[in-house]
């Protein structure tokens, strides 16, 4: 998490499998999206990740290579691609539903 002063303002959640950290999600307050508080988190995250020797740090998915500037993962992938690192592509990613109620819910509240 990430604040200013008393508020949080970004946070994001990772997951750690082997030597590998994963990240997962990440959001930031809009009203306080100026202050690149995420960016921040990031490299923090990074550097921790660092100093606990982990192999890699992935940023999981960004738009589709030569995807252009209109779609809609291109922020994502301006920030993501902004750390340097290697560009991987795999053949994709989907969820497993092993709960249908919960991941019902999931969804609802990601899609707000």
């Amino acid at each position: 998490m990430a604040k200013k002063g008393n508020t949080i303002v970004s946070g994001s959640l990772c997951l750690c499998i082997d030597n590998q950290l994963i990240y997962l999600y990440g959001a930031t307050d809009r009203s306080f999206g100026h202050f690149g508080a995420h960016y921040r988190l990031t490299l923090e995250i990074l550097q921790r990740a660092k100093e606990q020797t982990y192999s890699s740090f992935d940023l999981l998915g960004i738009a589709p290579p030569g995807s252009g500037q209109d779609h809609p993962l291109a922020g994502v992938t301006r920030f993501k691609q902004s750390f340097g690192g290697e560009t991987v592509v795999y053949a994709g990613s989907y969820d497993l539903a092993l709960n249908k109620l919960l991941y019902s819910t999931f969804k609802t509240l990601r899609s707000k």
